[in-house]
C-alpha cells in the first residue's frame, strides 16, 4: 500500500498509467517545485523531506 501511495503522490494519474491509458513518463523523483502543482499539503511535504529514503527528492 505504501508503494502505491508514493506513486500516487508523484503521479496523480497513476491509475491511468496502471491501465496503460496515460501518456508521458512516470515520475520517479519529486522536487520542492512539484509540491504546489501536485497539491501536496505542507505537512505531508515536511514528512517527505524528513523521512530519508522514502521519496527521491531532486
Amino acid at each position: 500500500m505504501t508503494a502505491v501511495g508514493q506513486g500516487m503522490v508523484m503521479n496523480p494519474d497513476w491509475v491511468k498509467f496502471a491501465e496503460g491509458k496515460a501518456e508521458g513518463k512516470i515520475a520517479l523523483n519529486i522536487a520542492v517545485s512539484d509540491a504546489e502543482q501536485l497539491a501536496i499539503p505542507q505537512k505531508l511535504w515536511r514528512v517527505i523531506e524528513e523521512t530519508t529514503g522514502w521519496f527521491n527528492i531532486r
